[in-house]
């Protein structure tokens, strides 16, 4: 301990490296996303100017609690969130669940909103394997997530015809439906 500390003082007066500073990190989800996530998380490049410290995860499989998972304890379920994030003085939430409903993503999004730390949500683990140059690590949430599914598309092959230079009327379109129908209506003139 004693050396460790010399050490930083040492290279902080000759070569100019200050420790970085950290960011205290809940995890939602102790499965396999969750502990390659906290893993990323910890082994970050030795240059990088800023570190995580995984304080724990958050997991409703009751079989996982108490648990150590890449060195941090699961310490509750979802409904624990906005007492951990108090007690444990989180800074950033990072959701770490795969194969969720929007419902689901919903629910555990609303304990999440009511403290005052950013959330996160960890890209899509196939993704990471396909690119080339790496996704990042983390990401902000996108509607997509909330609606649990990939949006709808036009597709190509409908026929447009009969509403091409038309005037069209579409009920509900200050919905999220409707006004997305409008914006997509009107490339079609």
């Amino acid at each position: 301990r004693v050396f460790s500390g010399l050490s930083w003082r040492w290279r902080a007066v000759l070569f100019q490296e200050f420790p970085a500073s950290m960011t205290n990190v809940l995890l939602i989800g102790a499965g396999d996303s969750g502990q390659s996530t906290a893993w990323r998380l910890k082994h970050r490049s030795p240059t990088s100017t800023h570190g995580y410290r995984v304080v724990g995860f958050v997991d409703d499989d009751p079989e996982k609690q108490g648990l150590f998972v890449e060195g941090a304890r699961v310490l509750g379920t979802r409904v624990d969130v906005p007492r951990l994030v108090t007690q444990h003085n989180i800074d950033l939430i990072v959701v770490a669940v795969h194969n969720i409903s929007g419902a689901e993503f919903r629910d555990i999004l609303s304990y999440c909103e009511s403290t005052g730390a950013r959330i996160n949500i960890v890209p899509d683990v196939f993704a990471l394997f396909n690119q080339k140059n790496g996704a990042p690590l983390l990401r902000e949430i996108q509607p997509e997530d909330l609606l649990g599914r990939q949006p709808v598309g036009w597709h190509e092959g409908v026929d447009v015809s009969p509403i091409s230079e038309k005037v069209v009327v579409v009920t509900g379109a200050a919905g999220s439906i409707g006004s997305e129908l409008c914006r997509q209506l009107l490339t079609f003139d």
